[in-house]
């Protein structure tokens, strides 16, 4: 589990995260979300290790991210950020094998079991018909869809995603999600989500924290903190709840 106590961030002289204390669960999905501006990315990023806080502490299964290398942080934890950032011609399977990578030694070849893990996650995205495309030739979509098998082939028990699948049509999104859920539920993997699409949050989060001005606004279960107040407050729109459906922007 991530145990964060404290922890502020500045950038320069500017404060960005102020005192925030919280905990993730092991096998939960725990989504951010909070209008721009408010911190969620550098959230994020301290939560991969990517930043180190400026005063406090984040552990990660009892241990302080500032101390692990980037090959044990490989190996706890994947991360899709919102844009697919791939400048060379790979072909998608050579891209889904790099999921591999950080379980391989210096120089070994992949294994079949390193083979039929990217066969499953290409399967379980519905990439396989890209085997042999060239990464910088598909749509956004479908990048972002290369990617979550590229995570899946990582086999990490925590998955980061930052806006990954923003580029998807909606369809696949929510495939992308009930993907997600289901290895929650069957494999214990923890989802940490930055989204913007509200119904999203509601209907696949367990836990939601609301960020405000780099303070945490609310957090707590999704019914709770997905709540008519809470969001016409934070993010200045009119909302209508529908039980059980979520909600409905207004004009």
């Amino acid at each position: 589990m991530y145990k964060i106590s404290n922890v502020n961030f500045f950038i320069g002289k500017r404060l960005i995260l102020k005192d925030l204390s919280f905990s993730i669960r092991q096998g939960e999905i725990f989504t951010i979300i909070g209008p721009n501006g408010s911190g969620k990315t550098t959230l994020l990023k301290l939560l991969t290790g990517f930043y180190k806080p400026s005063s406090g502490e984040i552990l990660l299964d009892g241990i302080d991210i500032r101390m692990m290398t980037p090959k044990a942080l490989s190996q706890k934890l994947s991360v899709i950020s919102q844009n697919v950032n791939i400048q060379f011609p790979f072909t998608c399977f050579e891209v889904v094998m790099m999921g591999r990578n950080p379980k391989l030694a210096n120089n070994q070849k992949p294994s079949k079991r390193d083979m039929d893990v990217v066969i499953w996650a290409m399967e379980k995205t519905n990439t396989l018909q890209y085997w042999d495309r060239l990464i910088t030739e598909l749509s956004g979509g479908e990048k972002q869809r290369i990617m979550l098998a590229r995570t899946l082939a990582q086999e990490t028990p925590y998955i980061l995603l930052d806006e990954a699948f923003s580029d998807m049509d909606m369809h696949y999104v929510i495939k992308s999600m009930k993907l997600l859920r289901e290895l929650v539920e069957q494999k214990g993997v923890t989802v940490v989500n930055i989204v913007h699409d509200l119904n999203l949050v509601y209907h696949f989060s367990d836990s939601v924290l609301l960020l405000n001005g780099g303070k945490i606004e609310r957090l707590g279960h999704r019914v709770e903190v997905m709540k008519k107040e809470n969001i016409e407050k934070t993010f200045k729109i009119r909302v209508e709840s529908i039980k059980g459906r979520g909600m409905l922007i207004l004009p």
